[in-house]
């Protein structure tokens, strides 16, 4: 329960082994770091896209699907092929000119890439203190249902 202040949060923690109660105090101003807006999206950056990921020697599959908000803003969401199709949120979408940016704070994860006349996104992928390159060629489109 929020007091009546917004200084303090109080309830109770439950799992399997039992239960807790629980009091957060708030301690000074907000620290909190929001993400910058995302960037309208270009026609040539729509769409799916996929890639392969070389790591501890392993090849990680992973998908990349953008398209535009009702508004036009680039809304983007990563697949782990090899994780069952997990969809992954981003956070953020940026891109000026032929360069792609994205964020996706679920994974403390960064693509920064840039699209070339071959039509491929070359670039590098961050997650942690691992830096590894990644290109995504354009997928083809998904079947849809009848």
């Amino acid at each position: 329960m929020l007091s009546a202040d917004a200084s303090s949060l109080s309830g109770t923690a439950s799992n399997a082994a039992g239960e807790t109660t629980i009091q957060l105090k708030r301690n000074g101003e907000d620290k909190v770091k929001l993400p910058p807006p995302s960037s309208p999206l270009p026609k040539e950056f729509t769409g799916s896209w996929a890639g392969t990921i070389e790591a501890d020697g392993k090849t990680r599959h992973v998908g990349l699907k953008l398209s535009p908000a009702t508004d036009g803003i680039a809304v983007g969401t990563l697949i782990a092929i090899d994780h069952g199709n997990l969809e992954i949120p981003i956070t953020t979408v940026t891109i000026q000119d032929k360069r792609l940016q994205f964020e996706s704070r679920a994974i403390s994860g960064n693509f920064r890439g840039t699209l070339g006349d071959n039509g491929e996104i070359t670039g590098e992928w961050s997650e942690g203190p691992k830096r590894l390159p990644l290109t995504f060629k354009q997928a083809p489109a998904e079947p849809t249902k009848p």
